[in-house]
């Protein structure tokens, strides 16, 4: 991409349905079929409805950021690039570019079926931790760490233990390597707490201690009673930076809001 030209890059598998879309680089700005759900500083998210002409519907989520902003567009898609390569399921792409003034777009597909973990009933909730549980140790045995890992980002089955399809991972933006010992640590210990915050937030405490059981029986951390040490004392971080949040930006908190379904 560069800054002089309106650029697009459309994944090969997502050409002949892109195409039948009517939405080019100029109209993913424009068009009314668009409806816009969320509006930042940065960027908008919104999503697209439309019927192909084999008259099947689609649903498209598309991120739409505002000039400056053009390199997360990049990161996202490295991310969901590294999160591809290592075999964690993620969410589709489907094109990105960017347009003459530094606005930029990302386009995924639908995760048709599966909704956010924290939209679940909270009587189900646990019955979908093992697998998000598996999926977070799987990430950091892939090397993989996500700086976001709030429940909203992994996509579930309502009612759906493992045997009802793979978890999926969103928000790929945030997923980075993570470094070598004993920098990577300060990330693991990140990530767990944003997971153990966001069951802690709905009251789920004791769910909360058990993932983190769960956790460590996977990955077998050399200083167990160290990790839940930083790990609580992360939770704090993020309950304090939670408030704070909510009280300056109305609509914002630490984890990302999620369309209407």
């Amino acid at each position: 991409m560069n800054g002089l030209s309106t650029t697009i890059k459309i994944e090969p598998d997502s050409a002949a349905i892109f195409a039948q879309s009517g939405l080019d680089a100029q109209t993913v700005f424009t068009d009314p079929r668009i409806h816009l759900w969320r509006n930042l500083p940065e960027r908008q998210n919104a999503t697209f409805d439309f019927v192909s002409p084999d008259g099947i519907p689609h649903r498209w989520h598309i991120k739409r950021y505002l000039t400056g902003h053009a390199a997360d567009v990049e990161r996202e898609v490295r991310g969901i690039h590294l999160l591809r390569d290592h075999g964690i399921p993620t969410v589709p792409l489907i094109a990105h570019g960017k347009l003459p003034d530094g606005r930029a777009f990302l386009i995924t597909d639908d995760l048709a079926g599966r909704v956010p973990a924290d939209k679940l009933p909270p009587a189900t909730i646990p019955t979908a931790l093992p697998p998000i549980v598996q999926l977070a140790a799987r990430l950091h045995a892939q090397g993989l760490h996500h700086q976001d890992l709030y429940l909203c980002h992994f996509f579930v089955r309502p009612g759906g233990p493992a045997h009802q399809g793979p978890v999926h991972l969103i928000d790929a933006g945030r997923v980075h390597p993570l470094p070598s010992w004993p920098f990577r640590f300060r990330w693991v210990v990140k990530d767990l707490a944003q997971l153990l915050f966001s069951l802690r937030r709905l009251n789920l405490h004791a769910d909360a201690d058990r993932a983190l059981a769960h956790y460590c029986q996977l990955r077998h951390p050399t200083f167990p009673r160290l990790l839940r040490f930083c790990i609580n004392y992360k939770i704090r971080r993020i309950a304090a930076h939670d408030r704070r949040l909510r009280q300056t930006q109305p609509g914002r908190d630490v984890s990302l809001q999620t369309p209407p379904m």
